[in-house]
């Protein structure tokens, strides 16, 4: 009886040491690689994270030594948990860390259903300086902007006179009226060459008495007002043309962290494809020693095939963010722009030191659309002034000539000699027995008025933008911290459940959530960083200086 238990022991020691063994063999042979992060492979967060340490092991003495535990990297200056009651906008924020750990975006070739064609390396810089001023948005208001330049030259020469030149030839043959009154029949003949000049009018054919009669009018009220409005619409349009050339910086420059977002969140998710792949090859083999059951591997397979859409989701978003910069920039919609960043960091292009009533005072002086608005309500001031005016200024009527005039009877024409002619006006008028001036003089005020309302909503829309730019970005640099702290915790988790199996005291699928935490944890430290930055474009265009992307930018590539 002792012998029989002393085998049965025997035989199940060995039993649980082949176990054992065959458990690390299987997750050597899977994990022998890094795990997690290689540069084409993923976005490494963790410099202390090394798998291979983890699961390298050629001597089996060493199986059950304890797992290397992931080591957090503590930076220069760590950014304070807020408080549950603390308002984000009103406290002076810290400034943000030195980011060592973000990992580069992806800069492996994209797959075959992404495009074929050879990437295109792109970085901030050069986006911006490719789409600043070529945009098509741009270019159409730079176009306005002139028109409107042309439109205020041409009336500052209102009071240049208009030259012309003419023949005028006439013949008569029939009745004719003499000045007394009495009906004749004649038949005579005249010529007119000659030329003159005369305010805002041409020559219209004459009669045989002379040259052609003058059509022009110029008011005085017109005169000296247009040019004064037509200022105004063309600095009004010269500040649009500033403010679609911020809109379009702005674009580029979200369109430009989309598309970092779109291929790192496609590193992330091959790193998940290929993991799970590892893992249903580690359930087929237990499975096949008789340590696991088919439907731990259909349950791996599941997981591989989750991944998988993932990754094809992924570059979905990478083809739409590529096509949307693409098309800002007007360039092929099926090429590959590759991002030259080698660190995803947050960038701050705005103080955090500035309270939020001075980034509004700065955005209410410094934004585009508030010169435009302005530059609108001088013009209607101008106009309302003009009309206000008008019946007091006359209309003046000044134009002469001088040529060769010759005539005679039937179709003769002779006695040609030099004839100048002189006419000399001024002409006031009212309206509809003045009614009418009133009532242009009214609607021209209720445009200005309208103009005015128009700027106090502006300032409105503008203040914000300025608030909820600053809120966004203050909320997403405490993000980045608590996004920081949870991928810390998920690399922990992630080596923990590695141990597990190492001891065998876990099964593969063990794994699944603490490979879907890493992976989370490393898109929402991602989504921080790239809101963040967005935040801080979009602050930046709110209170109206977004040339400074550009400018920084530039710094730091010649860094």
């Amino acid at each position: 009886m002792n012998v029989h238990i002393s085998s049965i022991q025997t035989m199940l020691g060995g039993r649980r040491a082949l176990q054992r063994y065959l458990t690390c063999l299987a997750i050597s042979i899977i994990f022998s690689g890094c795990a997690g992060h290689g540069r084409q492979e993923s976005i490494c967060y963790e410099t202390e994270c090394c798998p291979e340490e983890v699961f390298d092991s050629t001597d089996n003495a060493n199986i059950t030594a304890p797992v290397q535990t992931v080591q957090t990297v503590s930076y220069a200056e760590e950014l304070p948990t807020p408080d549950t009651d603390e308002n984000l906008l009103r406290d002076a924020p810290q400034p943000l860390p030195e980011f060592k750990r973000v990992p580069p975006p992806p800069v492996d070739p994209q797959p075959e259903t992404i495009s074929v064609q050879e990437p295109f390396i792109i970085d901030l810089a050069t986006t911006l300086k490719l789409g600043g001023a070529s945009a098509l948005d741009v270019q159409i208001a730079r176009e306005k902007a002139f028109q409107a330049q042309v439109t205020w030259s041409k009336s500052r020469l209102l009071l240049l006179p208009t030259l012309w030149y003419g023949v005028n030839w006439f013949h008569h043959d029939g009745s004719i009226q003499t000045t007394p009154g009495e009906v004749i029949d004649a038949s005579r003949s005249s010529l007119y060459t000659g030329g003159g000049m005369g305010f805002e009018g041409a020559p219209v054919t004459g009669n045989g008495t002379g040259p052609g009669n003058f059509a022009f009018n110029l008011s005085l009220a017109e005169a000296h007002y247009k040019p004064l409005e037509k200022l105004q619409l063309s600095q009004a349009a010269q500040a649009a043309e500033r403010g679609a050339q911020n809109d379009i910086l702005r674009d580029l420059a979200v369109a430009y962290a989309d598309i970092l977002q779109a291929r790192s969140e496609l590193a992330n998710y091959n790193v998940g494809r290929k993991t799970s792949q590892k893992l249903v090859e580690v359930t087929s083999t237990f499975a096949d020693v008789g340590l696991g059951s088919p439907a731990e591997v259909y349950r791996a397979k599941t997981e591989e095939a989750h991944w998988v859409v993932q990754v094809k989701e992924a570059e979905r978003k990478v083809i739409i963010s590529t096509t949307k910069l693409a098309e800002i920039l007007q360039l092929d919609p099926e090429v590959q722009l590759l991002p030259a960043e080698e660190q995803l960091v947050p960038v701050t292009m705005v103080n955090e030191n500035l309270s939020v009533r001075e980034l509004i005072m700065i955005s209410l002086a410094e934004r585009p659309e508030m010169a435009e608005y302005r530059a609108v309500a001088e013009a209607r001031l101008v106009k309302f002034r003009q009309e206000r005016a008008r019946p007091f200024l006359p209309y003046l009527q000044l134009a002469g000539s001088v040529g060769s005039f010759a005539g005679g009877s039937g179709s003769t024409i002779d006695n040609q000699s030099t004839r100048d002619d002189v006419v000399a006006a001024m002409i006031w008028e009212f309206k509809n027995l003045g009614m009418g001036n009133y009532l242009i003089n009214r609607r021209s005020r209720s445009e200005w008025q309208e103009s005015q309302i128009k700027i106090e909503r502006l300032q409105n829309r503008i203040i914000a933008e300025v608030i909820a730019a600053a809120g966004d970005s203050a909320s997403y640099r405490r993000q980045i911290n608590a996004a920081e702290e949870g991928l810390d915790a998920a690399n922990q988790s992630y080596a923990l459940n590695v141990e597990r199996i190492k001891d065998a005291e876990g099964i593969p699928l063990e794994l699944v959530q603490a490979i879907q935490a890493r992976t989370s944890s490393q898109n929402r430290l991602t989504d921080a960083i790239c809101n963040y930055n967005r935040s801080q474009y979009r602050l930046l265009h709110a209170i109206g200086q977004p040339t400074a992307i550009a400018a920084e930018s530039a710094k730091s590539q010649a860094r």
